[in-house]
């Protein structure tokens, strides 16, 4: 197992895989952090966590279009980002009350 550092939209992170899946691994964080520059360049500036979130909202609706055998639609319009921008901030609300509730 080699410790490696990738860095997603300007943050590193320490990470841990066999030496074979480097490569693998280099190539999905570069995915994650396209998604990220691209969810934020939507809706504005916003925080690493909402960011890796909206991210991975993204990255699940096209893993699950192609599991389901369906077209990928062209990316929304920025108005339509306004639902998934209430849902991040819900969402940050209960981490926030999570960390605060575990100290």
């Amino acid at each position: 197992m080699g410790q490696i550092t990738l860095e997603i939209a300007g943050n590193r992170y320490p990470f841990t895989c066999r030496d074979e899946d480097e490569p693998h691994v280099r190539k999905l964080s570069e995915m994650v952090g396209e998604a990220v520059l691209k969810a934020q360049s939507s809706v504005g500036g916003s925080s690493e966590t909402r960011g890796l979130m909206m991210a991975a909202l993204l990255l699940a609706d096209e893993l699950n279009d192609a599991r389901s055998g369906v077209a990928a639609p062209s990316p929304p319009a920025p108005a339509d980002w306004s639902a998934l921008e209430a849902i991040a901030l819900k969402l940050e609300d209960v981490a926030a009350k999570l960390e605060n509730g575990a100290a």
